[in-house]
């Protein structure tokens, strides 16, 4: 990212603030490398049709590395979340909010998976585990750290007190809690929230003459909608999408029993009739139960074409075929060459 002159007027554009939040940086262009790697991408479109895929895979992990380092001002601390990339379960001292700028955002917080979708806001209480999965090109989250000072005595006696989200703000700063949380806002029908984000987020990357107080009236805007927003939809709870869940469960069930998995094995692991099964994996992959099963199979022939020296004829039944013909056929459908040009042209550098 480049440097950013403080003190210059109004600061950074509306256009600058889109190219920033927008561009790859250096850690997301590794990122897409390392996928293009592990899976036999071959361009970036390709990672994006993939999307849906990889963010439930088990891609090499990175530590966090955002757009800029955490941007400080009044308290605030700012940065967009790297895309490409998966994040370990971690916490954090103070109270994390997130907001979906563009795309959506799925993540498992204590345990129990949340997906937030454009124009959602999420406030985490301190200490909460939480992990992200991988995150696409169109997937823009902006991160916002508040510590205790933000929410001083001025600040909190201009909002209700007695309101839930004033009250889920005190717990998170002045209580001590065994049971961590988050409150999660439906906002995206509030074009508003997106104004008060943009005008913080530009602020926070270059701070210019009376930045402290502007954060601040932005905030009290922003926390005063949110009240609003409550007192609209009543849906401020943790927002679980029972979908995300059953993805997650089958896609492990597949990557875990690919070699023998049958419809009929799967459906009485989930308690289902074989037809309903069907439907049901339809329903929450949108792609049908033998494709996942077949992708799942190509990844490990991939994955044993690159980490041994097994002939393509024996990887082909390691890998669930039992015609060998079936995966070079299926295979080149999917990387584009034979497994002996994806090994030769990968592992052996070969034209």
């Amino acid at each position: 990212m480049g440097t950013f002159q403080k003190g210059r007027g109004y600061g950074v554009t509306d256009g600058q603030l889109e190219e920033i939040l927008w561009r790859h940086t250096p850690s997301e262009e590794e990122y897409i490398r390392n996928l293009k790697r592990q899976f036999g991408l071959r361009d970036g479109e390709e990672i994006s049709q993939s999307m849906d895929r990889l963010r439930w895979e088990q891609v090499n992990h990175y530590d966090i590395s955002p757009i800029v380092e955490w941007k400080w001002s009044s308290n605030v601390f700012f940065r967009r979340h790297s895309r490409f990339n998966y994040v370990k379960p971690h916490s954090h001292k103070h109270i994390e909010m997130q907001y979906v700028y563009s795309g959506c955002f799925y993540q498992t917080i204590n345990g129990e998976a949340v997906v937030l979708r454009e124009g959602d806001v999420c406030i985490l209480d301190p200490h909460t585990i939480h992990d992200n999965s991988m995150s696409g090109e169109d997937d823009i989250i902006l991160v916002f750290a508040m510590n205790q000072e933000v929410f001083n005595n001025t600040f909190f006696e201009s909002l209700e007190i007695n309101h839930a989200v004033s009250s889920f703000l005190i717990r998170c700063l002045y209580e001590e809690r065994k049971n961590n949380a988050c409150m999660c806002f439906e906002a995206g029908n509030y074009p508003e929230i997106k104004r008060i984000f943009r005008q913080l987020a530009k602020e926070l990357i270059e701070p210019g003459i009376g930045s402290g107080t502007m954060i601040d009236s932005y905030l009290l805007i922003l926390f005063t909608s949110l009240l609003r927003i409550y007192g609209d939809t009543n849906h401020a709870m943790q927002k679980i999408d029972r979908d995300y869940e059953s993805r997650a469960a089958v896609l492990k069930y597949i990557r875990n029993h690919y070699l023998c998995i049958t419809l009929e094995s799967a459906a009485e692991e989930f308690g289902f009739h074989p037809n309903y099964f069907s439907r049901f994996v339809k329903r929450v992959t949108g792609r049908n139960f033998k494709e996942l099963v077949t992708e799942e199979r190509l990844k490990q022939g991939a994955a044993m074409l690159l980490e041994t020296k097994v002939s393509v004829e024996e990887i082909s039944v390691r890998c669930g075929f039992t015609n060998v013909n079936a995966f070079y056929e299926k295979f080149k459908g999917k990387y584009g060459v034979t497994p002996k040009q994806f090994r030769s042209r990968i592992v052996e550098g070969g034209k």
